[in-house]
């Protein structure tokens, strides 16, 4: 997976036309006021969707391999301890 932006570390690219030729099985274009959202609600899968049906989120491709990824994750509470005591 790649993401295509300048601010997350996960792509190895750095304009569009290095991309590998093939085809992405899904494209999905999301402004980042989104993409923060989307990380920090109880719920992702039903967030995404809904920003897909309000037009806040593009996709190209199939939408259920992007819900699948979303089902993946872990949902933490909001006290979770990151270093025991």
């Amino acid at each position: 997976m790649e993401f295509m932006d300048y601010t997350l570390p996960y792509t190895s690219y750095d304009t569009l036309a290095q991309l590998p030729a093939s085809p992405p099985a899904i494209n999905v274009t999301i402004g980042r006021d989104d993409l923060n959202s989307l990380a920090i609600v109880s719920n992702p899968k039903l967030e995404f969707d809904a920003m897909v049906k309000d037009g806040r989120v593009h996709v190209q491709g199939d939408k259920e391999k992007v819900m699948a990824i979303l089902a993946l994750l872990d949902m933490f509470p909001a006290n979770f301890n990151i270093v025991t005591p």
